[in-house]
């Protein structure tokens, strides 16, 4: 059991009071606290207690309430130039330096703690979502948010407080307390590999693991009533079970949740938005109440709702009995740096992005000197092969057109999840990505990118993608533009001026 004590820690000059220490949790955890205060990896730490080092688990079992510390070590600080510096010329840099010039990029690396790879790509790609990274270091900056022993707090506290230190930094850091923390809180992710080293792990397990806890923590602006995750992660979609053995049952429809879809891959899919849709269409078999007996049913989903960060699973890992292990498939899979969606979204989504295409089109028509087409048109510019719109059945709070763009990959090198290498794929400013290969960065190309689609044997595979929601709309809110284009009809007012696009 937790055998806590609240002791004094003072570091040059910096003191800090009623530290809370859980003298049953080792020496390892002891280290992450001291790192999530001062910023001093635990190599260069020096705890003494009364002139003694603190450096095994009996010397903090001896630690007692009231306790004073003393750490000695430099903490990790924001490289400074000197003004003396020799200039050098960008093209006799290499990647990694090159990386470091991108404008607002962020391109501080991991440490790899040891088959560490997995959770670092998957914090490097979480990391370019803005609005989730700033959650967390206002909540990093919060008096009094938690206890550290609480794992949640101190996953979600560590977390925080990494990306600010990442933020302003070049450097790589290794992320020791949100490691160490994460490993008591999922001890599976504790698993020994054949050597004694810590095992190589799944990073869409990692990634689950992590927005789960943070779910729990992270809120919108202080606000408890609104999850953080849910709000910049969660869609929803409108499931239709239909019982393919009795035309007479009624087909039942709900409403679900979820906070990343999934790309199936077969031999007839090649390419993400095929394999999208694949997967939102399911084969199962429960009972039936009109036939009294189990039956196959076909379930069907489509998008009522789009998450502003849309996170897709290629569903790379099948299980195999003969080896037991969950092996890689390579098939190629091509996925778009742009990616519309409106193929797997309900007719009410639908409808509306049609009408905000027609608007971007038209903003386009006004910008060379056409006429722009009329919004509310069944089909604009005599386009004989747009779907019709049902005007009323159009909801007016839609922003977007349907549209994502490539912020975060997430690749693995290898045969099997549980071996192998994970790298991050990060969006820097304008058409610059950086690869982040845990402490190493460098700074790749688009087209590098796109060639991350697999079926290159052993070579890098895409196995989750981030996109963000394009919202071209958000200035002005459809309804506002309809309420616009229907009082400035023919039918409404001689007087109406005509709407501005």
């Amino acid at each position: 059991c937790s055998q806590m004590v609240k002791v004094q820690i003072k570091c040059s000059s910096q003191t800090f009071d009623g530290v809370e220490i859980d003298t049953s949790a080792g020496i390892t955890n002891f280290r992450a606290v001291i790192l999530s205060l001062s910023n001093v990896p635990p190599e260069r730490q020096k705890t003494l207690l009364k002139g003694k080092l603190i450096q095994a688990d009996k010397d903090l079992a001896a630690l007692k309430d009231g306790d004073r510390i003393m750490l000695l070590g430099t903490a990790d600080a924001v490289p400074q130039m000197s003004s003396s510096t020799k200039v050098v010329f960008e093209e006799d840099l290499n990647d990694s330096q090159k990386a470091q010039l991108i404008p607002g990029a962020a391109s501080a690396g991991l440490k790899n703690l040891g088959n560490t790879c997995y959770m670092n790509s998957t914090i490097q790609a979480l990391r370019h979502v803005p609005d989730f990274k700033d959650a967390l270091i206002q909540y990093s900056k919060r008096p009094n948010a938690g206890s550290l022993d609480d794992l949640g707090h101190a996953i979600t506290f560590g977390l925080g407080a990494l990306f600010a230190t990442l933020d302003n930094t070049l450097d790589a850091i290794p992320p020791f307390a949100v490691w160490t923390a994460f490993r008591l809180a999922f001890p599976q992710f504790s698993e020994q590999d054949e050597s004694g080293g810590y095992a190589q792990q799944d990073a869409d397990e990692c990634l689950s693991q992590l927005l789960t806890t943070l779910g729990g923590r992270l809120s919108i602006d202080g606000k408890p009533s609104e999850n953080a995750i849910d709000k910049i992660f969660g869609g929803e979609v409108e499931a239709v079970l239909t019982c393919d053995e009795s035309k007479e049952e009624a087909a039942s429809k709900k409403v679900e949740k979820f906070r990343k879809l999934r790309c199936a891959i077969a031999s007839d899919i090649s390419y993400l938005h095929e394999g999208i849709k694949k997967d939102l269409e399911e084969h199962v078999e429960m009972n039936s109440t009109s036939l009294g007996r189990p039956a196959q049913y076909t379930k069907k989903s489509s998008i009522t709702k789009l998450p502003s960060y849309l996170t897709v699973q290629l569903t790379r890992f099948d299980w195999r009995k003969d080896t037991q292990k969950k092996a890689k498939i390579v098939k190629k899979v091509d996925f778009p740096i742009k990616l519309d969606l409106q193929s797997v979204c309900a007719p009410t989504l639908k409808n509306s992005f049609t009408v905000a295409r027609r608007l971007l089109k038209a903003r386009e028509d006004a910008k060379q000197g056409f006429k722009p087409s009329n919004l509310l048109s069944s089909k604009p510019n005599g386009d004989k092969n747009e779907e019709k719109t049902d005007n009323n059945d159009i909801d007016p709070s839609i922003e977007t057109s349907g549209f994502y763009d490539l912020v975060s990959v997430v690749t693995h090198k290898g045969r099997y999840a549980d071996s192998g290498h994970y790298v991050g794929w990060c969006k820097g400013k304008g058409d610059k990505w950086l690869k982040f290969d845990d402490d190493v960065v460098s700074q790749v190309s688009e087209d590098e990118v796109k060639g991350l689609s697999g079926g290159g044997g052993d070579w890098h595979c895409a196995y989750l993608l981030i996109y963000r929601r394009i919202d071209d709309l958000k200035e002005e809110t459809l309804g506002g533009l309809l309420k616009k284009e229907k009082a400035s009809s023919p039918s409404s007012s001689s007087s109406a001026e005509p709407m501005q696009l």
